[in-house]
């Protein structure tokens, strides 16, 4: 990595770049989360034994492309109602992340977590039905992270002004 790092004479920054995504998958393939037996753990401990990280989000594939995924959001944003919508809108000036940015590159090939999505849905005011609903509508399609982030994002915005 050092050899081929950017800022190094001869380095070369599309193979570094490479490098760096290679090594977070092979991290991320290898990584392995200890599995707690439910005997064993504490009383009250929210923690789970088949707790992933893929547990607590919207059913995601990695391969899906990015600039497809948003152009569905945008689309299914004509075809829901109120306040579905007007979420799914905020997504007009998203871009698709380069691999330089790593986190949120990364942020564009998992699923949304339902933490997010109901952190949109608690700030924009929805029902817990309506917030049920909103699930729905982000697995249909499916939402990244990175869209649910960028809601997020414009949301707190709106807030703040």
């Amino acid at each position: 990595m050092a050899t081929v790092h950017p800022d190094r004479d001869g380095g070369d920054a599309e193979l570094f770049v490479f490098l760096t995504a290679l090594r977070e998958h092979v991290e991320e393939c290898t990584h392995v989360k200890p599995v707690i037996d439910a005997s064993r753990r504490r009383e009250g401990s929210t923690q789970s034994a088949t707790h992933h990280d893929q547990a607590d989000c919207v059913p995601f594939s990695g391969n899906l492309d990015f600039d497809v995924l948003t152009a569905t959001a945008r689309s299914v944003a004509d075809d829901v109602c109120e306040p579905y919508a007007s979420c799914l809108r905020l997504l007009e000036d998203i871009e698709r992340a380069s691999a330089w940015y790593t986190t949120l590159y990364r942020q564009q090939r998992r699923g949304a977590t339902y933490k997010q999505l109901a952190a949109i849905g608690y700030a924009v005011g929805m029902t817990k039905r309506e917030r049920v609903e909103w699930y729905r509508v982000c697995e249909a399609m499916p939402l990244s992270r990175r869209h649910a982030g960028h809601i997020l994002s414009k949301l707190k915005g709106r807030a703040a002004a």
